[in-house]
C-alpha cells in the first residue's frame, strides 16, 4: 500500500514538473 502512495506521489510530481517545463 505504501508503494502505491509513493508511486502516485512520484507520478504527480513528474507530471507537475513536465507541465511547468511545457509552459515555461
Amino acid at each position: 500500500m505504501k508503494k502505491l502512495i509513493l508511486i502516485s506521489a512520484l507520478l504527480v510530481f513528474s507530471t507537475e514538473s513536465f507541465a511547468q517545463e511545457k509552459y515555461c
